[in-house]
C-alpha cells in the first residue's frame, strides 16, 4: 500500500498529545496567560478527541439553561493527557475512553460512565457504504485485502498502537488481535494522531478507512459514510439492543474538588436534557 502523504512516525504520535497538554497547563494555570479570572463561571473540559463534539453540543444546551456559565472545550489531549490536565489544575473535567488508572485515582481522580458509544468504520463519503465482516476487517488490517470492490486501493488509516480504538479493536477476538499487531509492524502506513485528524484524511482521500466513533460523526456532522459492520448499522437502537458488535463506555473524569459551574454542568449532563444531546449525537446515555 503506498502512502498517499507524508506519514508521521509513531514518536510523533505520543509527542503532539505531550506538547498540546504543556501549552493547555500554562494558558490554563492560574498565573498563566489568561489567568483565571472567570473560573468560577467557566467549565474547562478536555480529553478524548472523540468526545469533544458532543461536549460542545452539551455546551450550548447548557449555557441556554445557565446563561451566567460558560462551557469551553479544548482541542483534543487524549484521554490520558485529559486526566493529566485535570489533576494539574487546568480543566475542571476530563472526558475520556477509559477509566483512571489506580496511579490517577491516587492523585484525586473520580470517574462516572456517562454513555456507551459505537466504535464505526468510516469511509469517504463519495464511495460507497460497503458493509464489512470483522473478518473483512482483519484482512484488511493484515494486508490480505488491498482493493475495494470497485477497484479502488484501500487506504487504512492507522491509530497509534496504545490508543483506545486500537485497543477496543483487539479486544474484539484473537484474530482481531493478530491483525492489529501485522498492521503495526507493516511499513508505508498511514497514521493519525487525533480522531479529528482521522476524520479530516478519510474525508480528502478516496478509498481511505479507518476506526472512528459514532459521537463525533454525528456531533461534528464529518462528510463520511459510516459502514454498516457484520451487517448491522451503528445506531442508538443497535447499540441499546447489543446488535451492534463494537461498543465502549464514555467516562467523566474529576478531582478532589470540583468548582459548582462543573458540578452543574454534570448534573445536567444526566439530566433529561442532557440525555437528550447524547441521544442526539449517537449515544446511550448511562446513569
Amino acid at each position: 500500500m503506498v502512502p498517499v502523504s507524508r506519514l508521521k512516525s509513531r514518536s510523533a504520535i505520543r509527542i503532539f498529545p505531550a506538547a498540546l497538554l504543556a501549552v493547555v497547563l500554562l494558558v490554563a494555570l492560574p498565573g498563566g496567560l489568561t489567568g483565571n479570572a472567570s473560573a468560577e463561571t467557566t467549565v474547562r473540559i478536555g480529553g478524548t478527541g472523540g468526545a469533544l463534539g458532543t461536549m460542545r453540543r452539551l455546551g450550548e444546551a447548557f449555557r441556554k439553561s445557565e446563561p451566567g456559565c460558560t462551557v469551553s472545550v479544548l482541542p483534543s489531549l487524549s484521554s490520558t493527557g485529559g486526566i493529566k490536565a485535570l489533576l494539574e489544575g487546568a480543566i475542571d473535567i476530563a472526558v475520556t475512553a477509559r477509566p483512571p488508572t489506580d496511579g490517577e485515582k491516587q492523585r484525586g481522580a473520580v470517574e462516572k460512565v456517562y454513555s456507551r458509544s459505537a466504535v464505526v468504520f468510516i469511509r469517504h463519503e463519495g464511495q460507497p457504504a460497503t458493509g464489512l465482516t470483522m473478518r473483512q476487517v482483519a484482512d484488511i488490517y493484515e494486508g490480505k485485502t488491498e482493493r475495494w470492490p470497485d477497484g479502488t486501493p484501500v487506504r487504512l488509516i492507522m491509530r497509534p498502537e496504545d490508543g483506545s480504538e486500537t485497543k477496543s479493536l483487539m479486544a474484539v477476538s484473537p484474530e482481531m488481535n493478530r491483525a492489529l499487531r501485522v498492521a503495526v509492524g507493516r511499513k508505508g502506513m498511514i497514521y493519525a494522531m487525533t480522531d479529528q485528524e482521522t476524520a479530516d484524511r478519510v474525508e480528502k482521500l478516496p478509498g481511505a478507512l479507518a476506526p472512528s466513533l459514532l459521537p463525533l460523526v454525528l456531533s461534528e456532522k464529518r462528510r463520511v459514510r459510516v459502514l454498516p459492520l457484520d451487517g448491522v448499522l451503528p445506531s442508538v437502537k443497535s447499540i441499546a439492543d447489543g446488535s451492534y458488535p463494537l461498543v465502549r463506555s464514555a467516562w467523566t473524569v474529576t478531582g478532589p474538588s470540583v468548582s459548582p459551574a462543573a458540578k452543574r454542568f454534570l448534573e445536567f449532563l444526566h439530566s433529561p436534557a442532557g440525555h437528550k444531546v447524547l441521544v442526539q449525537c449517537g449515544q446511550v446515555p448511562e446513569d
